[in-house]
């Protein structure tokens, strides 16, 4: 650290002032430069002396030598020097003390520009390209002092603190200077600080967003000391080595400070970009726009490089976003009054889907990012990727939900972000498929006895099962989405079945579509009970819809004991279904074993059964086998049935009620069982055992009895089976559906019981 003690005679009094300096430890002692005028000094246009001491010489001044001495033979010079003496040494050890480990001097902030003319103006910014020219930039580095200004976070969210500049070259010029630097990679804008000492104090500040710029509006003839430090969001970085140089010395007056800019205009050129255009200034040398985030333009503040043109575009703006603008002329006098605001606002960054959420209800829920200054967003929606007959919802969110979409279908999304202004492009589509309903068994909760199920037209699917609703004969049940069932109260037939003479008694009724016809079968009887001692028959009714009315055709086959018997060898002629096999129609029925009959049409949708070709499938008396259902899939055909006693007095004994399955690559078997061949008799199919059958449902604490089934392929291509069984506790058949899986060619369900759980529903249309 070098103490320096000056004094400076003004009226034959001696002015005292000491200064510090020491150099930095991270670099080699500059030479001693020619110090100006310490801050104690009086104004230079009065009259006064200069005696420095310790070393250091005014040039300016090269009698001060000789003064000082002719001092000392002054009556004056004893009181003189021996005051000086003391307060040196105080002078000096107070200092040391104070100093040692300070080696920066105090930035004092945002202070008043310096117009060299006696007056002051707040410090302003501004930006200008300038040529380089060489300057002494041998003074240290002094530190990093409070910063008055900072960049902009929105313009690098993830910059890291700026290197410090270096190669600062300055350029005198009339009541100006010129100033350029190498950039730093990272900086958003430059702060440079410029004062008559070197120790920068009361510093004037100006802000750069380019690597040159032109302070104007200095004095003439007066030597200036210039810094220069880079800033962005994470602060500044430390001030580069002083640079120093001396206006040019003229008798020139200054010319008039600019006049205001004419009127200004905004074009609003993409995501990042505005131009700006404005008319001319009286006495203006060039322009500089001032831009900031607020209308009073103290915020995020920030000029660009001024230009001599009356245009200017700025490009590193951030989307969607209000941005407010002045302008204002200069010249080398310094800056003339900034325009009236003017505010614009970039266009909006496109946006994309973060998210898509499918909810239990079907809809879709798609969030879009969120795009800053967008004030509303669009959802597209459609089932075809190129968003034909697209559906359009717009919220002020931008999580929007599309309603009352199709289940099981894939849709296609795209959203899009807008203000009052501006609509950006679609985004990149994303695609999910909609769920089917998910339910629990039973799907009918209420009497349901020997279930069938049938599509009709429109994608209405019906269940008609056993049960006399309001007079209706059968009961019957519609749905669109195979979950969801309401009672059907319309007209079941034409007039009621007559059967047989006399007869009043039917249940057990499916439909199956044949060409054209729907036909239902069903089981009748000659007495109002159902007893051996009187006859049974299958009758059936046709219809061109699946929800009728059905009028009825007559009879297909009987079985019985009271008079004739179609089939002598045949079973009980209940629960019946027909089947399609290509050209071919099939009746399947039977009740104390399962036989088949191929019937032959009459034409007009009518049938007659082929009686000679009747053949047993399955037999069984003690416990029956009844509720039967032939289906295929693959290669097999898969014979269903019911075993065992279908009333609820049966449960939890020998003859509580079971579905089993068997399979065949003929329709008209030999049907087998997984590991041995079907039974050939009564006695046989009393005797089965494991393997001999395949057992697909059996009862469960929760449902008992499961029987009578009626299988269905969804949308999908999955198959599922619709059956009857009786719920804990309850006296009646509620209806079931569960799902078949195939596992090495045979079926199976739930692990062999009804399922009680929440599962995904059949796939429709």
């Amino acid at each position: 650290m070098k103490v320096v003690l000056k004094l400076t005679v003004v009226d034959n009094k001696i002015k005292m002032a000491l200064h510090h300096k020491q150099q930095s430890s991270e670099q080699p002692p500059a030479p001693r430069p020619t110090l100006p005028e310490p801050i104690t000094s009086v104004d230079d246009k009065i009259a006064n002396e200069n005696i420095q001491m310790y070393g250091f010489r005014d040039d300016n001044n090269p009698s001060t030598l000789t003064r000082f001495f002719w001092l000392i033979g002054s009556h004056r010079l004893a009181a003189i020097v021996a005051s000086v003496a003391l307060l040196t040494l105080v002078g000096l050890a107070v200092f040391a003390a104070s100093h040692h480990s300070n080696d920066q001097p105090t930035n004092p902030g945002t202070v008043a520009g310096d117009t060299g003319d006696g007056s002051s103006e707040p410090v302003e910014t501004f930006d200008y390209n300038n040529s380089d020219t060489p300057t002494d930039t041998t003074a240290p580095d002094s530190g990093t002092p409070t910063s008055s200004g900072t960049g902009t976070a929105a313009e690098n969210p993830s910059a890291t603190k700026p290197g410090s500049p270096t190669n600062l070259t300055l350029t005198a010029q009339n009541y100006q200077i010129s100033a350029s630097w190498k950039g730093v990679s990272g900086a958003t804008q430059y702060e440079l600080q410029i004062s008559r000492n070197s120790t920068m104090s009361s510093p004037r500040q100006i802000t750069s967003g380019t690597t040159s710029t032109v302070i104007p509006g200095l004095a003439s003839g007066t030597k200036y000391y210039v810094w220069v430090r880079a800033v962005n969001a994470k602060g500044p970085s430390s001030w580069s080595r002083i640079g120093s140089i001396t206006t040019t010395k003229t008798s020139t007056p200054q010319q008039p400070l600019p006049g205001k800019v004419g009127s200004v205009a905004l074009k609003i050129n993409a995501t990042n970009s505005i131009s700006i255009s404005w008319g001319s200034a009286t006495n203006a040398s060039r322009y500089t726009v001032t831009r900031a985030s607020n209308s009073s333009m103290t915020t995020a503040r920030k000029e660009y490089a001024a230009t001599t043109s009356r245009s200017y575009t700025i490009n590193d703006l951030s989307a969607g976003t209000t941005y407010y603008f002045t302008i204002r002329a200069s010249n080398s006098r310094g800056f003339g009054p900034s325009s009236n605001v003017i505010s614009g606002k970039t266009r909006l960054a496109a946006t994309s889907i973060s998210k898509l959420s499918l909810l239990s209800n079907n809809n879709v829920t798609v969030t879009a990012k969120k795009t800053t200054g967008a004030t509303k967003y669009d959802l597209s929606y459609a089932t075809k990727s190129n968003f034909s007959n697209a559906a359009t919802v717009t919220s002020g969110s931008s999580s929007i939900t599309a309603k009352g979409l199709k289940a099981g279908t894939k849709y296609y999304f795209r959203v899009r972000a807008k203000d009052a202004n501006y609509t950006t492009a679609w985004s990149k589509s994303a695609s999910v498929t909609t769920r089917y309903p998910s339910f629990k068994n039973p799907i009918i909760n209420s009497s349901t006895g020997a279930p069938s199920l049938i599509k009709g037209s429109g994608g209405m699917y019906y269940i008609y099962a056993t049960q006399n609703c309001n007079g209706k004969v059968f009961c019957r049940w519609q749905s669109k989405d195979l979950i969801h069932w309401k009672i059907n109260n319309s007209a079941i037939f034409t007039s009621r079945p007559g059967v047989l003479s006399g007869g009043n008694l039917t249940w057990a009724p499916d439909v199956t579509k044949v060409g054209s016809w729907y036909i239902m079968t069903y089981t009748g009887c000659d007495n109002a009970t159902v007893s051996v001692g009187h006859r049974r028959c299958i009758g059936y009714a046709t219809s061109k819809h699946a929800e009728g009315p059905y009028t009825a055709r007559g009879v297909l086959v009987s079985r019985g004991y009271k008079s004739s018997t179609d089939i002598p060898s045949g079973p009980g002629a209940v629960d019946s279904h027909i089947v399609v096999n290509g050209s071919n129609v099939y009746l399947v029925y039977g009740s104390g074993g399962i036989g088949i009959v191929p019937l032959q049409s009459t034409g007009n949708g009518t049938y007659k059964a082929v009686k000679s070709q009747f053949k047993m499938l399955v037999w069984g008396t003690s416990p029956v086998a009844e509720g039967s259902y032939l289906y295929k899939h693959g290669s097999y055909w898969y014979l269903y049935y019911s075993y065992g006693d279908y009333k609820a007095s049966a449960i939890g004994t020998s003859k509580e009620y079971s579905t089993r399955v068997v399979r065949s690559t003929s329709i008209m078997g030999n049907y087998r069982g997984p590991s041995s061949a079907a039974p050939k008799n009564n006695t046989e199919q009393n005797n089965l055992k494991n393997g001999k059958f395949k057992l697909l449902i059996s009862g469960s604490s929760s449902f008992r009895g499961p029987g009578c089934p009626s299988l269905f392929t969804d949308t999908a291509g999955k198959d599922w089976i619709l059956y009857h069984s009786y719920p804990k506790g309850k006296t009646y058949r509620a209806a079931l559906f569960d799902r078949i899986v195939y596992t090495n060619g045979w079926p199976s369900v739930n692990n062999g019981h009804p399922s009680t759980g929440s599962i995904p529903g059949p796939a429709y249309n």
